[in-house]
């Protein structure tokens, strides 16, 4: 109570109005819209404004969602309890195969990374074997990749540059460490929700420049070509190649032959699991093991030849996987695709797979001397170039969004023509800028109304009496010439059909003076501008002032209204309906702004000047945030506008949506029940006790209960079929009478009040609407 007088004092002090409705002066009535329903309803409903301190309590987490979070970290210990043999079975399977995938595999990016073969396996076992403790999935795969293992590699070489005396993979683990910390921090804060800032267009470029990049880099060590910086732009490295091939060693005879067997192998198990679907399962193993096999191949025949020659989880497993040698890695696109295959049934199957890494690890360094640079360039050539988007994707891309497709070619050829950072920047700079054009240029539109007809093969649901009726031109049997009734219901289309609604329906204006405004692109300050000039310029172009201005002399005219031209006439515009409410359709708008309100208040004064001595109704539709809601109403929306000196109860008609309180169960729908069934037996008693008399026995229908309102025939029959005579109340609060639960009521409440306005300004200001 202290601290309420002392924050009311300061207030009072700094000038700050707390009650900021109270100089409205308007009635109770009139700022709750009470109609004679809504006060006899069983209970009456008064939206309360969310406070700060509300939305500080929903934000804070409470000891509950502390152990929540707390055990989210860690989502195996859901299902490990329950591990059985069968989970086993399928883990074996899927942790085996993909060990045979990422021991080759890793060998191969460790080159990328400018890197001995085995850090490749080390990041290869840290990924697997930490993962599973923090997995959501089953069938994603940690470990180096190739995109992230060229970025280390073109970071370890600037920094060998100027720091020589440092090693390459000291460099590649102090670069893990610090990119761990960075995800692990995203990851515990929950703010993952960043990396849907870059959208699939820059992603798919991303990758399709990478994939040409790497391919680019790895010509030379297929070629055994040497002499210039395969890290170069991909132009360079591909310019340089083709110059080099006369120095073309025996390398390319190994490399080549390789790349040749690893495409042959893949096309050949396609086209088997097709003409063998029964072994289907068979051949995938093999096509998911040709990697390893073609390493293994030409590394025997090389030592015959000669001898001597997701957030939380990434982030954790490149903070600890520097101190066991590992380098940056991430999860894997190809190898979690093999691991679902696999028929992998939980994470544990990457225990397995760490496993069989940690046996590479000590059983092959004896043998990483003779592992040809040839084959793994191969093995790499081959694995990327899955990841180029196939044309039929970008295609799709034409046909979602053609703006986009310009952006994906450009991020492409920014890479191969520069670097991979740059192309990811063009793409995301790029995409930012098309998300600000459609923001900052958003149209909203102006609707009519149609009535339609829901038609299930020739008969119209609502009315079976009225079928659909055949030939080239489907209309309608009409009974009674009208289709005003519960067969039909109303929709609301652009005026211009810019939808792409079929232009030969006749879309009805609301009524004369009202308009029906959606926003289709949210409602904040960087479009708000755009919108209300819309808005005001095709009202100025559709309405006439309600007064018009006529100065004696051209110099009683204002400057930005100068009139018709010398010997010009002005244009007559009393054929023009007078603006008298505007509905806006905020189905779309989550959130308003300062600047946003702001300047609808501004249009607001302008049309009231633009109408006056009139004002013009705001009426809101669809608001789905109630911090929306109490941005408008501080700003002196949701209820009706007050006329200078006038109450505006004579004038004031409100509508509100209403419903049934509760369900069919509902405590209140009970106590109708039960309140039904005492008024029947009271009335049988009366009936008994009462002498039967012919005059009894009303002309016009079964007599009436005078203090329910309810005959006893209506009872009876109720208590038959068990109906329950519910209560109804209003959906929204009765103090915003002005925002509507859809497009409908609104325009019902629009046209309900401006002709209530009219038969009150028709018959001088007397006796319409008066309350008793």
């Amino acid at each position: 109570m202290a601290a309420s007088k002392i924050g009311h004092g300061l207030a009072k002090a700094l000038g700050i109005k707390l009650e900021y409705r109270d100089e409205l002066q308007l009635k109770e009535e009139i700022r709750r819209g009470e109609s004679v329903f809504s006060s006899q309803t069983a209970d009456t409903y008064v939206e309360e404004e969310p406070r700060s301190a509300e939305w500080i309590a929903g934000v804070l987490p409470n000891g509950h969602d502390l152990v929540t979070y707390t055990r989210s970290l860690f989502p195996f210990t859901h299902w490990i309890g329950r591990y059985n043999l069968q989970w086993l079975a399928g883990d074996l399977v899927a942790g085996i195969t993909i060990g045979a995938v990422v021991v080759p595999q890793g060998m191969a990016y460790a080159g990328l990374a400018d890197l001995p073969p085995q850090y490749g396996l080390y990041t290869s076992f840290m990924g697997v074997l930490i993962y599973w403790f923090f997995a959501t999935s089953k069938d994603i795969t940690i470990g180096p990749v190739a995109v992230m293992s060229t970025l280390v590699g073109n970071i370890v070489t600037k920094a060998h540059k100027t720091n020589p005396e440092i090693e390459g993979h000291v460099i590649a683990s102090c670069l893990a460490v610090i990119a761990g910390a960075i995800i692990v921090t995203i990851g515990l804060l929950r703010l993952g929700r960043i990396v849907d800032l870059i959208p699939l267009v820059s992603i798919s470029a991303f990758m399709t420049g990478s994939a040409l990049n790497i391919a680019t880099g790895q010509l030379p060590g297929l070629m055994g070509i040497t002499g210039f910086n395969t890290r170069d732009a991909s132009y360079k490295v591909l310019i340089h190649t083709l110059q080099g091939l006369p120095r073309t060693t025996l390398d390319a005879a190994m490399g080549l032959t390789a790349l040749a067997m690893l495409y042959l192998i893949r096309s050949a198990c396609k086209f088997a699991a097709k003409k063998y679907p029964k072994h289907q399962k068979a051949i995938f193993f093999i096509s998911t093991l040709r990697t390893a096999f073609v390493i293994l191949l030409y590394t025997m025949i090389s030592w015959l030849a000669n001898r001597h020659h997701r957030m939380v989880a990434i982030g954790v497993t490149n903070l600890l996987g520097p101190f066991l040698g590992a380098y940056p890695a991430t999860g894997s696109f190809s190898r979690t695709a093999i691991k679902s295959k696999a028929g992998v049934r939980t994470p544990f199957a990457g225990v397995i797979t760490a496993v069989i890494v940690l046996l590479a690890i000590y059983a092959l360094p004896a043998v990483f001397y003779y592992i040809p640079n040839a084959s793994l360039a191969a093995v790499i050539i081959h694995a990327v170039g899955d990841l180029i988007t196939p044309p039929n994707t970008v295609y799709q891309f034409w046909r979602v969004s053609p703006l986009e497709v310009p952006i994906f070619f450009a991020g492409v050829l920014v890479t191969i023509f520069s670097s991979i950072e740059n192309g990811i920047y063009t793409t995301i700079s790029a995409s930012f800028a098309i998300l600000l054009v459609r923001i900052l240029w958003a149209k909203g539109r102006f609707l009519g109304k149609v009535k339609v007809h829901s038609v299930v093969g020739d008969k119209i649901i609502g009315d079976a009496s009225k079928p659909l009726l055949p030939g080239d031109n489907n209309s309608f049997a009409k009974s009674g010439g009208s289709h005003d009734d519960t067969s039909t219901r109303n929709i609301f289309l652009p005026i211009d059909h810019s939808d792409g609604s079929n232009p030969e329906i006749e879309v009805q204006t609301p009524y004369p003076g009202v308009f029906i405004y959606r926003f289709n692109e949210g409602f904040n300050y960087p479009n708000a501008n755009q919108y209300l000039d819309q808005l005001t310029n095709h009202i100025f172009a559709t309405t006439r002032r309600t007064n018009l201005d006529h100065y004696p002399r051209p110099g009683d005219r204002p400057w930005n209204d100068p009139g018709p031209r010398r010997g010009k006439t002005a244009v007559d515009h009393t054929n023009r309906p007078a603006l008298k409410a505007i509905i806006l359709d905020f189905s779309a708008v989550n959130n308003v702004d300062i600047t946003s309100v702001q300047q609808l208040i501004d249009v607001r004064n302008q049309l009231d000047r633009y109408t006056s001595p009139s004002v013009v109704d705001w009426h809101f539709t669809s608001l789905n945030n109630r911090w929306t809601k109490r941005a408008l109403v501080s700003a002196g929306f949701g209820y009706p506008t007050v006329f200078p000196g006038d109450t505006a109860i004579s004038r004031w008609k409100p509508i509100f949506s209403v419903a049934d309180i509760g369900g069919s169960d509902s405590a209140a729908n009970a106590a109708e029940a039960t309140s039904s069934e005492k008024e029947l037996k009271e009335q049988r008693i009366h009936e008994l006790q009462r002498p039967k008399h012919p005059d009894d026995i009303a002309p016009d229908g079964p007599r009436t209960d005078s203090s329910s309102g309810r005959s006893s025939g209506d009872l009876k029959e109720a208590a038959v079929r068990g109906d329950h005579y519910g209560r109804a109340a209003v959906v929204h609060g009765l103090n915003r009478p002005l925002f509507h639960i859809d497009l409908t009521s609104a325009l019902q409440s629009a046209i309900a009040n401006v002709k209530a306005r009219d038969e009150f300004e028709g018959r001088g200001g007397e006796g319409i609407g008066e309350v008793p």
